[in-house]
């Protein structure tokens, strides 16, 4: 292998590439099936392992008493998977499918009443938000490991 042969595996040109197949819109409370396939590019690679993983990020705004703003945000990893090492040769698709649970963390406003209300109020002033995304990645000896992304939409 030539220099440049190792530069761009260390880059992962014309390595391993992943997508991801999920459900758009999921429950709280239950189990998500996730499809992971991986597609060898021009070179065999050795894969230590795959990971799939549901995150929720929380965005919301923050006002001080001067006036000033602050957005700030919180990613929280809800469930993650893995899978052991295998060697991938080049072109080879391999496919995986991992069970995520869905535990979103919630907040006040799912509550009923006086306090669920206000809980509602609350967030609208702070702008906070809510999101869900899926990503999934392959651990590669001595490369940049490949990843894909999907938001999904969870009803609490």
């Amino acid at each position: 292998m030539g220099f440049f042969d190792k530069v761009k595996s260390s880059l992962n040109i014309g390595g391993a590439k992943v997508v991801l197949d999920v459900p758009n819109v999921v429950n709280n409370g239950d189990t998500m099936d996730v499809k992971v396939t991986i597609t060898g590019g021009k070179m065999d690679q050795k894969i230590t392992g795959v990971t799939a993983k549901l995150s929720q990020k929380d965005s919301w705004t923050e006002r001080k008493m001067d006036g000033t703003r602050t957005t700030k945000s919180k990613v929280t990893v809800l469930s993650d998977a893995s899978e052991g090492g295998f060697d991938l040769k080049a072109g080879e698709v391999k496919e995986l499918t991992f069970q995520l649970q869905v535990t979103a963390i919630t907040d006040g406003s799912q509550q009923e009443g006086m306090m669920g209300t206000l809980s509602k109020m609350n967030n609208f002033a702070q702008q906070r938000k809510h999101g869900w995304h899926v990503e999934a990645s392959a651990d590669i000896e001595g490369s940049v490991d490949p990843k894909a992304t999907q938001d999904v939409t969870v009803n609490m």
